[in-house]
């Protein structure tokens, strides 16, 4: 007993020293990450209006910034940016994400990736920001929300725009509001410098799904059950079919994989109007203890998932917001599923 007590006392001492040391660590880093945005991009300093400085910093990095990724991230980084700042984290120990895209002065890379840096840079300047997610049949994207008045004012630096109406800036919701009241969609949006605007993009803002990082929200994935069965890619080991099937048959680009990549906060909500057997295929073996918060019980197999929808409830959601890291995840250095196809058939 007495061994025991010593036991659980040493691995209380351990994990605490551990927890230390990563505080310790994380706010050494953020330190570091301080002076660097302060050395490179000290010449934001001299404005002081926070609108001025956001429009400027964002038109800067529309201009400059590569719009690919243009330097492969070490296995390390990506392990550390996808744990030590993962948004379940508490903040006490999570390190901000891009912080090691700050340190090595990167300027490339996706939408995602542009609005995690923009962000670290803004909470540089002590200004309000997140990353707000856009999802609809053909297209999904990451833009970011500045807090200003009270409200999240859009900007899309990496397609090079921003939303005003009569030089107030605009919420995605208050542009949507105001196309409806007869206002253009055009004159409501004003290009960076340098920027060319795709114009066929914006016009699909207003019925698209949209929510901030910090929200949970529902992405619709409208299934015509006329159709079925119906498939999504074709069992080739590869995610790569199902992305571009889905975008294809106007459901979605992100259904080639299952779980919260890219740390995004959304759920999937399938529109089925009839009982449905719905199967995921996968590139390896689903794990009991990490699966997504569903309306439906799934059945596991050796590489897929299955989803019988009832007459009462139809539909079906596969809801990622609460999957959690597992030992195999981490070693992994993935928090999601790679679907390798996703099949649809009636079930009466």
């Amino acid at each position: 007993m007495r061994q025991l007590k010593i036991l659980i006392n040493f691995s209380l001492i351990s994990f605490l020293c551990v927890v230390v040391s990563i505080v310790i660590t994380k706010e050494i880093l953020e330190a570091k990450v301080e002076k660097k945005i302060k050395a490179d991009y000290q010449q934001f300093e001299r404005f002081e209006s926070k609108r001025e400085l956001t429009i400027k910093l964002f038109g800067y990095a529309s201009l400059n910034w590569e719009r690919e990724y243009k330097e492969d991230r070490e296995s390390w980084e990506i392990f550390l940016d996808l744990v030590w700042s993962h948004r379940l984290l508490p903040n006490f120990l999570r390190l901000k994400p891009s912080s090691f895209d700050i340190l090595k002065s990167r300027s490339d890379g996706k939408c995602n990736t542009w609005v995690k840096r923009l962000t670290l840079i803004l909470d540089h300047f002590k200004i309000k920001s997140e990353q707000i997610d856009i999802h609809a049949s053909e297209m999904s994207h990451s833009a970011i929300v500045v807090n200003f008045e009270n409200d999240w004012k859009f900007f899309d630096p990496y397609k090079g725009y921003y939303l005003a109406k009569d030089d107030a800036l605009l919420s995605l919701k208050k542009f949507t509001e105001s196309i409806e009241d007869d206002k253009s969609e055009q004159s409501m949006v004003v290009p960076f410098e340098g920027s060319v605007v795709d114009f066929d993009f914006v016009s699909r803002l207003p019925t698209a799904s949209f929510g901030r990082s910090s929200q949970k929200w529902l992405v619709n994935i409208n299934i015509d059950q006329s159709k079925l069965p119906f498939t999504l890619g074709t069992l080739d080991n590869s995610s790569i079919d199902v992305s571009k099937s889905g975008t294809e048959e106007h459901l979605s680009s992100h259904l080639f994989y299952l779980g919260p990549r890219y740390s995004r906060n959304f759920s999937f909500l399938f529109n089925l109007s009839k009982p449905t057997k719905v199967v995921i295929f996968l590139t390896q073996k689903p794990e009991y203890n990490f699966l997504p918060k569903t309306n439906h019980a799934p059945e596991l197999s050796e590489n897929s998932i299955t989803f019988r929808t009832t007459t009462e409830t139809p539909y079906l959601i596969l809801d990622y917001s609460k999957m959690s890291w597992s030992f195999e995840r981490l070693l992994k250095l993935k928090n999601y599923y790679e679907v390798d196809k996703i099949s649809f058939s009636n079930l009466s």
